[in-house]
């Protein structure tokens, strides 16, 4: 199983697709050219990230971050559907779904095996779909 701790590049640029506030990133792509050679380092966001633009900050987003983004519980019609991340008993994976564990009822689900990935996919489904984001954590 591939492991990942935050976002890659195209992930952060979907989220900015979605209207993420970069507020919410919490780390940062940074890549230089060293004799010939292109190098990347992931850090930390703070200021010292953009005091050289040379550094060509890419946001990016860890696990704790996009878990923040998404609601914990959506009211949609008769129905309370709150946020479930459990592992797949069918892949090696996960599941990240918004249910209505009262009325067995589920909005959305998504499976796949990389958790971050799934963050992704949920937070453009909600934005998709007229839902809101939680932003209200961004500094």
């Amino acid at each position: 199983m591939k492991h990942q701790i935050v976002t890659d590049p195209s992930q952060s640029a979907r989220l900015l697709a979605c209207g993420v506030d970069l507020d919410s990133a919490d780390m940062v792509w940074t890549t230089w050219d060293n004799d010939e050679e292109e190098l990347t380092q992931l850090s930390v966001l703070d200021e010292s990230a953009y005091e050289m633009g040379c550094l060509n900050p890419i946001e990016a987003w860890s696990l704790s971050a996009l878990l923040e983004l998404l609601p914990r519980q959506i009211n949609d019609s008769d129905f309370e559907y709150r946020l479930v991340l459990s592992p797949s008993r069918y892949s090696k994976g996960w599941i990240i779904e918004y249910i209505d564990e009262d009325a067995n009822e589920t909005l959305h689900g998504i499976c796949g095996p990389l958790l971050i990935e799934g963050c992704v996919l949920m937070i453009e489904w909600l934005v998709h779909n007229a839902y809101t984001l939680n932003m209200k954590n961004c500094s």
